[in-house]
Order: structure tokens, then sequence, then C-alpha cells
């Protein structure tokens, strides 16, 4: 496929990117998106894609891209390209996107006016004074050294740090960017630990709206890194969906004989000792709890790649969001 900053570089779906002149690049705006709701990069598609691809290579064509595809590759073969070969967290969250945050953070207060180098120490102060557990061996300091910091770093600031710290410094940070990081915050730390699937599907407005208003608060920022930010819930949902059906194949097995007899042993010495009947429920709630592990039916939802997310919940339910990003300063 096509490179990061070429039209229709995204794996996930076919949205055309559009070519910013004041930055000489592709983005991948959000209302773009929402408007011509692109469709996914279904196995179907693809074929098509590839067939199409192969055609104009029997022709003689050299310069060839197919919605974004430029040459059969022999993994095709053995993989799904879109939907099994994924986004990583570790370059879209944290290299990419939050340290573009992070620039524009700094670009607010940028310059060497004694008034705005006092204003940097006071950051510089605040993430000097945190205390972290012994086990953290990277700590955030330096506000402007940000472009040095590690990708540990970038995580320990993105989840934990950020919303603190723009909260504590809200003086010296708009308001509407504050709470618009705020939604980008909820979601990556609910992605990143979640409780229920449905955890998911209601953080969905939360980056919607985070990428909705974000060329107003970060021009020319809206790159494929930016767009893809939306992709990973659906890509977690995926990732829960393939959990649950190893699971009802037996992935994770019932309990085995030893353990059945195991649990008649304790049922059996129950009668005599008060104490091994104790230790007998105990036993058998923790065999029930692995028993309901592999009683997930195999469902069929995978059959065109992310089909189950569009069942997800109404964004009508939610545009209480929208309107609580157009309070006033």
């Amino acid at each position: 496929m096509v490179s990061h900053s070429a039209y229709y570089a995204c794996r996930v779906c076919e949205m055309e990117g559009t070519y910013n002149e004041l930055d000489n690049t592709c983005t991948y705006p959000w209302y773009i998106f929402e408007h011509t709701n692109p469709r996914f990069r279904t196995r179907k598609n693809f074929e098509k894609c590839l067939q199409e691809v192969d055609h104009l290579k029997s022709m003689g064509r050299k310069k060839i891209n197919v919605r974004g595809i430029k040459d059969v590759s022999p993994l095709n073969q053995l993989i799904f390209m879109p939907s099994q070969t994924l986004y990583d967290y570790f370059h879209l969250c944290l290299e990419g996107h939050t340290r573009a945050l992070i620039k524009a953070w700094n670009d607010i207060h940028g310059g060497t006016s004694l008034e705005t180098l006092q204003v940097i120490n006071k950051f510089d102060e605040f993430l000097s004074s945190i205390n972290y557990p012994h086990s953290l061996h990277r700590k955030v300091k330096d506000f402007r050294r940000f472009n040095n910091w590690k990708a540990s770093q970038l995580r320990l600031f993105l989840l934990y740090l950020a919303l603190p710290f723009l909260l504590f410094f809200s003086c010296y940070f708009p308001p509407l960017l504050v709470y618009h990081f705020s939604l980008f915050s909820i979601y990556i730390r609910t992605l990143c630990k979640f409780d229920d699937r449905q955890h998911v599907y209601d953080v969905r407005p939360f980056i919607e709206n985070h990428l909705r208003r974000f060329s107003e608060f970060y021009e020319s920022k809206e790159l494929l890194s930016t767009h893809c930010q939306y992709h990973l819930w659906e890509q977690v949902i995926m990732s829960v969906h393939t959990y649950k059906s190893n699971v009802s194949q037996g992935v994770v097995s019932r309990p085995n004989s030893s353990q059945n007899s195991q649990l008649s042993s304790y049922q059996h010495t129950s009668h005599h000792h008060h104490s091994s009947q104790h230790h007998h429920s105990s036993q058998h709630h923790n065999l029930s709890q692995h028993q309901q592990l592999s009683l997930h039916p195999p469902s069929n939802e995978t059959s065109s790649y992310f089909g189950p997310v569009r069942s997800s919940p109404s964004l009508s339910k939610y545009s209480y969001f929208s309107s609580k990003l157009k309070i006033s300063e």
C-alpha cells in the first residue's frame, strides 16, 4: 500500500486524503470522513482492488494506485492486511498524536521572554514535584524537551499526568483546549483498561468529538495519524471478539478430569470437616467461574471485517457532548 503521506493511506477505510497547500502534505479532515462515510476495506472490496491492480499490470501500466494499493504482496496469501496488520499504540498514540499535542502546547508558550520562562519554570516544578512509584525509572521532566522524551514517558504523561497538568495550569491554557484534550485522554485510558465491551462503545463519541473539533485547536494537523485514532476502538472491539471466539472454541478449556475429581474429593470430606467444607465452597466458586469462560457461543460477526461495530449505540444518545463543547470561554 501507499505510504502514510499519500492518498488512501488508511488501511482500515477507503477515505481519500486531501492536499494541504499550507503544509504541503496530505491530510484527512474529520468533516470529510463524517460526510462521505467511507466504506471499510472488507475482503470483498480488497479483492476487487487487487484484481484491478493485476489487470492494470497485465496492460503494462507502471504507476498503479487503486485506492491506495500499488501492488499485490505475497503476504496477502497468508494474512488479510486491513484487519491483521494492526495500528500499534506506540507509534500512533504516543510518538504520533501525543507528541504533536505537546508540541502545540509548547508553541502556546513559545519564545524566551521573562514572563514565558517563568511559566515554563512553573511547569517544570510541577513535573519535578510528582512522587512516582519506585518502579518507574523514566520520569517526566523538562516540558520544553518533550522531543527527547521516550515512549514510556509519553505514555506516563498521556495516561496519568497530562489532564491533571492542564487542569492545574488552566489559567495558562484555553478552557476549551483542556476539555478537548480530556476527550482524547479518557478515550485512550478506556481502551487501555476496560471491564466490559460496552465501555469501548461508550467512548466512541469521545474520540468523534475530539476529532470533530481538532482543527480548531491544531491547524493543519489532521494527518493520517490523527485520523487513525478513530479506528482504535474498532480494533479493540475486534480483539475482544477474537478472544471470546477462541474461548468458545476451546482455547480456554473446561475443567479437566483432575479438577473434577478434586472437586468430588472436597465434597466427600466436607461431611467430616467444617474447614474443608469452606475450602470446597471457594473451590467450587472458582471452578464455576472457569466454566463460564467457555460458555460464549461461536459468532459469525467477523464475516465482513468491522461489521459488528456498526451496531454500536446511536450517536444521538450522546448529543450532549457536542453541546458541552460549545460552552464559551
